[in-house]
C-alpha cells in the first residue's frame, strides 16, 4: 500500500522502498525526481527549506533513508550513482502489502540487531563473525604462510602473535581481489566486526583521522579553488603524448574534467564526493560500447595498480556506464593535497592513455564501422575517389600515429579542414593542437580553430 503521510524523517524510508519497487533502479537524480512527484504532495512545507548543510531536508531525508535501507539490505546499488531494491526489499513489501511506518521501523530494528556481527561492502552484507574470521586465519597461517599474509607496511592485524596483512584478512572475509580495495576499505571493515589493525613499524608516526572539510557556501567556495589550483598544476604535469587534453572546470559541481578527442563520451575527472575522492576514467557512451571497451581494459588492471601504486577498478557503473578509477579517502583542500592529485592525475592520465588508445581503435563507433563497410567497388569512379581519399587519410593517421616526419603548420591547416569536411572529427582536433600558432597566417590560425571546435563537440557527442 502506498505512504499515505511523510510527518518525520523515518517516514520517508517506507515511502523510498515502495517507489524503488516500482523503478526497480534508479540514478540518483532520477530517483529524486520520482518521489518528488509520487509523494509531492505529501512534503510538509518545513521539510522543503534548507538545513544547515545547505541542503533542502526532504532530499536529505531521502538520501538518508536509501542509507538506512542499504544497511539493512532492503537497497542496493548498480554502480556508484544508481540505487536499486533487493530481493529481499521487494519480498518483504510483497509479504506485508498493508504494513505501516511502525511495522517498517520494527523490520529495521530486527535487521540493524542482526547485521552488528558483520559489515556491508559494496552493497553487500558480511555476516561473518571476528571469532570465525580469526579462527579461519588462524587454521591458513599454521599450515603454510600465504606470501599476502605477511606482505603488509604500516598497518597489520594481530593473529595471536602474528602480525599480517590488513588487506589479506578483508579478502579472506570478502573473497574479492586485493586490486579491488585499499587498506583504508578494509580497516573500517574489520573494525566494524571488533578487529582493530595496530599501526606496526613506523609507530612514531600519527594515525590518519577524518578530514572535515568546509560547510555551505564556503565549501562550495573552497573546492571552487581548490579544484581551479589543481588545473593549473595539472598542465605542465602531463606529457607531450596527452598535453592536449581540455582541462574543463564547472563551477559550483565538485569534479574536473580531462576531455580528449579520441575518446568520444568519455573523459577523464577527478571528483570530490561527499564519502571519497576519485582519479577516474569514465565511459559515458552506448552501453554496448561501454562495456567492450571496459573489457578490453580489464586485463591489465593489475598492472596499472602495481605501477601506479594505487588499487585500480574497472567496473560497470549504473546500467549503461562504466569507469577505470582509483578511489581515494578524503582529504583537506590545501595546497600540498592539490600537488598531490594534480600528480596522481597526470600518471593515471599517461598510464591509462595508450591503453584507451587502444580499446577504443579495438572497439570503434557505430559510425565509423558504417563507413568501414559501405564503401563501393574499387574499379567504379567512386572506388577510386575513396582509395584517394584513403590515402589522404592514411597519411594523416600515419602522421599522428608518429610514423611519419611532421608537415608544415600549413599542411596540417589543410589537413584540420579536410578532416572537417569528411567528418574525421577526433583526426581534425588532435591536429589542430599540433599547429604552432605563431607560424602561419592570423586570419587561417583563425578559421581552423573554429573548425576545430567544431570537430571537438562533434567528437565528443558521437559513438
Amino acid at each position: 500500500m502506498k505512504p499515505e503521510k511523510l510527518d518525520a524523517a523515518t517516514d520517508y524510508r517506507l515511502a523510498l522502498l515502495w517507489l524503488m519497487d516500482r523503478l526497480e533502479s534508479a540514478r540518483v537524480s532520477e530517483a529524486m525526481a520520482a518521489f518528488e512527484k509520487e509523494f509531492g504532495d505529501l512534503i510538509p512545507a518545513e521539510h522543503r527549506e534548507t538545513n544547515d548543510s545547505s541542503n533542502i531536508r526532504w532530499e536529505h531525508y531521502v538520501a538518508w533513508s536509501r542509507y538506512v535501507l542499504v544497511q539493512a539490505g532492503l537497497m542496493g546499488s548498480g554502480g556508484r550513482g544508481v540505487w536499486t531494491i533487493t530481493p529481499a526489499g521487494q519480498e518483504w513489501l510483497r509479504e506485508n502489502p498493508r504494513a505501516n511506518h511502525s511495522d517498517f521501523a520494527a523490520l529495521i530494528r530486527r535487521v540493524g540487531a542482526k547485521s552488528e556481527s558483520g559489515f556491508r561492502w559494496r552493497g553487500k552484507q558480511y555476516t561473518i563473525g571476528k571469532q570465525a574470521l580469526l579462527s579461519r586465519a588462524r587454521h591458513l597461517l599454521k599450515e603454510d604462510p600465504p606470501t599476502e599474509a605477511l606482505r603488509f607496511r604500516d598497518w597489520a592485524v594481530f593473529v595471536g602473535e602474528q602480525p599480517v596483512s590488513v588487506k589479506w584478512l578483508f579478502a579472506l572475509a570478502t573473497g574479492a581481489d586485493h586490486n579491488q580495495f585499499d587498506s583504508p576499505t578494509a580497516r573500517r571493515a574489520l573494525s566494524q566486526v571488533g578487529i582493530e589493525a595496530r599501526r606496526v613499524g613506523e609507530s612514531e608516526k600519527p594515525a590518519p583521522t577524518a578530514v572535515r572539510r568546509p560547510r555551505g557556501a564556503d565549501r562550495v567556495k573552497r573546492r571552487d579553488e581548490f579544484l581551479a589550483q589543481l588545473a593549473e598544476l595539472l598542465t605542465p604535469q602531463l606529457s607531450a603524448q596527452t598535453s592536449h587534453g581540455e582541462i574543463k572546470l564547472h563551477p559550483g559541481r565538485n569534479w574536473l574534467w580531462v576531455d580528449y578527442a579520441e575518446f568520444p563520451r568519455s573523459h577523464y575527472e577527478l571528483r570530490l564526493a561527499r564519502g571519497f575522492d576519485e582519479v577516474a576514467f569514465h565511459l559515458e557512451g552506448k552501453r554496448e560500447l561501454n562495456l567492450a571497451r571496459l573489457a578490453h581494459l580489464e586485463p591489465h588492471i593489475e598492472k596499472l595498480s602495481a605501477s601506479l601504486s594505487y588499487p585500480v577498478i574497472a567496473e560497470r557503473w549504473g546500467s549503461n556506464w562504466a569507469r577505470v578509477a582509483i578511489d581515494l579517502p578524503t582529504a583537506p583542500w590545501n595546497d600540498k593535497q592539490a600537488e598531490e592529485y594534480a600528480g596522481l592525475l597526470a600518471r593515471f592520465i599517461d598510464a591509462t592513455f595508450p591503453l584507451l588508445q587502444e580499446a577504443f581503435v579495438a572497439v570503434p563507433s557505430r559510425q565509423r564501422r558504417q563507413a568501414r563497410s559501405t564503401q563501393p567497388p574499387a574499379d567504379s569512379p567512386d572506388g577510386q575517389a575513396h582509395a584517394l581519399l584513403d590515402q589522404h587519410v592514411t597519411q594523416i593517421r600515419t602522421f599522428l600515429q608518429g610514423r611519419s616526419s611532421r608537415p608544415s603548420d600549413e599542411v596540417l591547416c589543410d589537413w584540420v579542414q579536410f578532416c572537417y569536411t569528411f567528418e574525421l572529427f577526433d583526426e581534425g582536433y588532435e591536429l589542430f593542437n599540433l599547429i604552432v600558432h605563431s607560424a602561419v597566417n592570423e586570419w587561417l590560425y583563425g578559421r581552423v580553430r573554429k573548425l576545430a571546435q567544431v570537430c571537438r563537440i562533434r567528437a565528443q557527442n558521437k559513438g
